[in-house]
């Protein structure tokens, strides 16, 4: 089991990862000339520009998981409801390469299960790097 604090950095560093990919670079304006006429040449576009850009696709998905119990045949109402379980699982593509996602679970504590950066070299060959479950049967 990882410490608080070793979970809490590497999904700190995902999630940086995860921002300065999706930021465009910023374009700056560069001024030459004199004082009196000065000339400001805009800066060339970039290559991630918020028009060349695709958006981002995200997928938001989770589970929870209830419980409801009534006694029936008595005077008073001693229903419960409980909630056993709570997961929320966000996933984000960036591109056709780079992608992300978190999984969170809510009940009965707060626990990070997943956070993972992952880039797509060709289909058959994938890196992800970060917090997550294996698949079955590895």
């Amino acid at each position: 089991m990882l410490a608080p604090f070793t979970v809490a950095r590497r999904l700190a560093g995902v999630a940086v990862l995860l921002i300065l990919m999706a930021i465009p670079a910023l374009a700056v304006p560069t001024v030459t000339g004199t004082a009196a006429q000065p000339t400001v040449t805009p800066a060339a576009p970039s290559v991630a520009t918020p028009a060349a850009m695709p958006p981002i696709k995200w997928l938001v998905n989770g589970y929870v998981q209830g419980r409801f119990e009534d006694v029936l045949g008595q005077a008073t109402t001693n229903n419960t409801f409980e909630i056993k379980r709570a997961y929320i699982n966000v996933l984000a593509k960036v591109n056709d390469h780079i992608a992300g996602g978190i999984m969170v679970g809510g009940i009965p504590s707060t626990k990070v299960y997943e956070a993972f950066g992952e880039y797509t070299v060709d289909p058959s060959l994938k890196g992800r790097l970060g917090l997550y479950r294996l698949p079955f049967g590895y």
